[in-house]
């Protein structure tokens, strides 16, 4: 073996190390997500926040039977921040206060802009009635598609690494035939779970 050959060697050696170093940091590298949680605390939705943040949960009013949007954010230390609602009617059971937010009227919906309220997680349950869903990225997704009615919701910011969410989609395909091969009532669809991970 010549010279040049034996110090190319030692090179490509050192260089698979690094690139499997920097593989592993990055399996093993947190990073913050959105999860939408069954009454098991198993996420059943999963957003990255690492380049959005911002979120909406819409909801028919029960009283008003008018659509509600809550905007958020998801600030540093993963707390839920509540910054807008609009909605169309005031009344019963819509929120503001004086002290908290400023409210305006725009193009016939009411906007309580600057809120600031924060939260560590949020609990709903599932009503189909209310037709419940969050968006983000500008893409709805209904709660009665994934959530069972009755259900809770729990909504929270956490940090996942990239080797937990591949546990996740694993575990989550081989539950979903275990359930559809014993004939539950909560069938989801094939491309339900594809998107499970946004």
């Amino acid at each position: 073996m010549n010279k040049n050959m034996q110090r190319r060697v030692p090179t490509f050696y050192l260089g698979l190390a690094v690139i499997t170093i920097i593989f592993f940091l990055l399996l093993l590298l947190p990073l913050p997500f959105l999860v939408a949680a069954d009454q098991d605390h198993h996420p059943v939705l999963i957003f990255p926040l690492l380049m959005e943040k911002k979120f909406s949960l819409g909801y028919v009013h029960s009283v008003h039977k008018t659509p509600v949007e809550e905007s958020f954010t998801v600030s540093s230390g993963n707390r839920l921040v509540l910054t807008s609602t609009s909605f169309d009617d005031l009344g019963v059971g819509i929120p503001f206060d004086r002290n908290e937010g400023r409210l305006v009227n725009q193009n016939d919906r009411f906007l309580l802009t600057d809120i600031n309220r924060q939260f560590k997680e949020i609990n709903l349950r599932a009503v189909p009635l209310a037709q419940q869903s969050i968006t983000f990225k500008n893409r709805l997704y209904a709660f009665n598609v994934f959530f069972a009615s009755g259900s809770p919701i729990r909504l929270k910011a956490v940090n996942y690494t990239t080797a937990q969410l591949l546990w996740h989609k694993i575990s989550t395909a081989y539950n979903h035939r275990i359930t559809v091969g014993k004939g539950s009532r909560h069938q989801t669809t094939k491309d339900t779970i594809d998107r499970n991970i946004l």
